[in-house]
């Protein structure tokens, strides 16, 4: 699963699938790479895209990246 890519299935709307492309995050695995931080940075990604890939990704058994202080 880690290297599949975002699908439909995960339940993304396709708004944020189709940005996720425009930035390169075409994977799980990509996806999993970045912190909430690092997403919220990105233009046009806000809370509630964050809140769609967490909770799509806790389904799948997965979390975004922790960011260590």
């Amino acid at each position: 699963e880690w290297n599949n890519k975002l699908s439909r299935e995960m339940g993304l709307p396709l708004r944020l699938r189709r940005l996720l492309e425009i930035l390169k995050i075409n994977t799980v695995g990509d996806l999993v790479q970045n912190s909430e931080q690092d997403l919220l940075k990105l233009k046009f990604f806000g809370r509630k895209y964050l809140r769609y890939v967490k909770e799509s990704l806790a389904k799948l058994g997965f979390s975004l990246k922790e960011v260590e202080e």
